[in-house]
């Protein structure tokens, strides 16, 4: 029969078998150096995070700024959405780097697994949203009046939102409390399912958009480059027109 520790971390299944069921105590027996740099160099960057991504949301998300400028609110939204992630990693850095029980509970497992998650699907999704306008100004600048919007950017943020909540909303049938081990772990019943659909959303999400976002920005730079050497060759036909 399975031996569980009192803390939940460790299972012992018999001489030379025992089950380290939680990423602190694998790290703090065989990788303690390990848990020194995550202790010290995580809160750096926690605070350079905490520090800059408000500042960031408050001058994009203010009103002389978002006024008239669509591209202000992607920026904005975006920096809101890392503030929240920064927020829920340190739940996740308490529990993994110095043994906390933060989320390993019942109920809270799964609640904040999708949360966790969420942003992380976001994120991705409002830069592609940022740079589709960027492109859109730069390549199609006759369209930008029509398509970049103040009133079109906040219905397609709020439904991208929406998009990437319903994604985030798998993490709870994913995960679950157990109480043997004591972890929040992958549900038995949906490792099948879970396979599946992180191979889906991972290669959707942080695959295809980020590509996407490559071509906007190489489609961007090249009309960028176009347009420069159109203006260097009028300039220089004004120039031979004055001198004569």
């Amino acid at each position: 029969m399975n031996n569980t520790t009192d803390n939940g971390n460790i299972t012992d299944l018999g001489p030379g078998q025992i089950i380290y069921s939680n990423t602190y105590e694998v790290h703090r027996i065989a990788a303690p150096e390990l848990l020194i740099v995550d202790r010290v160099i995580t809160p750096i960057w926690y605070i350079i995070g905490a520090i800059g991504n408000p500042l960031s949301a408050g001058i994009w998300l203010s009103k002389k700024v978002r006024g008239n400028n669509s591209s202000a609110l992607y920026l904005g939204s975006i920096a809101v959405v890392h503030t929240i992630f920064i927020f829920l990693h340190v739940w996740v850095e308490l529990q993994q780097a110095w043994g906390l029980q933060t989320y390993n509970r019942p109920i809270s497992c799964e609640i904040f697994m999708v949360l966790y998650i969420t942003p992380q699907y976001l994120a991705p999704i409002l830069i592609l949203g940022f740079t589709f306008e960027r492109y859109i100004a730069i390549c199609h600048p006759f369209l930008k009046e029509k398509v970049c919007t103040v009133k079109k950017a906040t219905t397609v943020i709020i439904s991208m939102a929406i998009l990437a909540a319903l994604f985030g909303l798998n993490q709870a049938y994913v995960w679950t409390y157990d109480y043997p081990s004591g972890v929040c772990e992958i549900r038995k019943q949906a490792e099948g399912f879970y396979e599946v659909w992180t191979w889906f959303s991972e290669m959707l999400i942080f695959v295809a958009v980020p590509l996407t976002v490559l071509l906007c920005n190489i489609l961007v730079i090249r009309e960028i480059k176009r347009i420069n050497k159109f203006d260097v060759g009028l300039n220089q036909g004004d120039g031979n027109r004055g001198s004569n």
